[in-house]
């Protein structure tokens, strides 16, 4: 027998994209975009304001201020898996970053590359606990010192002199150092982090290893780190300004200690981190 889960929890992407969580913790996309075109009900929700002007019932069902609900059984059966740790949004035409800021006003792991939306979900526990050994180890080094180490969520907004103003994109590092601390806004950083630390998911692999790091290079990132639990290792990249590019990085794994490149003082053993 057929058992539909009641809605736990709604983010709304981008494109008429709902993000749902049911009470059996299951993540599922639903499309919105049927019921808007076609049903008249539902037509005051092509505004995204009123899209998202929603709550969740007593019975796990989703109701709208314009009138218009659905029952968690109809939206159950009708999405479609979401398997992903990342998805970024599939659309004919790029976003601005304004559009990027009023469409994700209400969603907090969120980033803003190349002109797409780039949907994230929460970290898993392995993830975590490497980001917090990290964060232990690097908090001790630079106590007292100008920098300042911080971690997810905290958007970045990428930002140098050879970058077009309106060419802005939104980041949030796993973990990053910060040494120029008048970047700093009330609710972001605008600039380039020293140092970058990013942690592989197993669906996210390519988003940190060629998006993101052609990305920090363009913007010359002076040091950035990709940290693989699966394979215990970590990869660190340090930009050349003499080649305007990242040179050749340096891998560490099984018992190395590894070296910062930018704080030659600063270093870290992999049995500290993965355990």
């Amino acid at each position: 027998m057929f058992k539909a889960y009641k809605i736990k929890s709604v983010i709304v992407l981008d494109n008429y994209i709902l993000l749902v969580t049911f009470s059996n913790e299951e993540r599922k996309l639903f499309d919105m975009k049927e019921y808007i075109d076609f049903g008249k009900v539902f037509r005051p929700l092509k505004d995204y304001n009123m899209l998202k002007d929603f709550t969740i019932d007593e019975l796990g069902c989703l109701e709208w201020a314009s009138g218009a609900s659905l029952h968690y059984d109809t939206i159950y059966i009708k999405s479609c898996p979401y398997h992903n740790e990342i998805s970024t949004t599939k659309l004919d035409t790029k976003h601005t970053y304004e559009e990027f800021v009023e469409i994700t006003k209400n969603v907090e792991r969120v980033e803003f590359i190349n002109g797409e939306i780039v949907y994230m979900s929460s970290p898993s526990v392995e993830h975590q606990r490497i980001s917090a050994k990290l964060s232990i180890a690097l908090n001790t080094y630079f106590t007292n010192s100008q920098c300042e180490v911080l971690s997810a969520p905290l958007d970045v907004i990428l930002e140098n002199e050879n970058e077009n103003i309106k060419n802005k994109q939104s980041v949030q590092p796993d973990i990053m150092v910060i040494c120029d601390k008048s970047k700093f806004t009330k609710n972001n950083y605008t600039g380039v982090p020293t140092i970058i630390i990013e942690i592989l998911s197993p669906s996210n692999t390519s988003h940190d290893t060629i998006i993101k790091l052609n990305l920090y290079q363009r913007f010359k990132v002076p040091e950035y780190w990709i940290v693989s639990s699966k394979n215990r290792s970590i990869n660190v990249y340090k930009y050349e300004e003499d080649i305007q590019s990242y040179g050749e990085f340096t891998i560490y794994n099984k018992d190395d200690i590894v070296q910062c490149e930018i704080f030659k003082e600063f270093s870290v053993s992999l049995k500290e981190i993965f355990i």
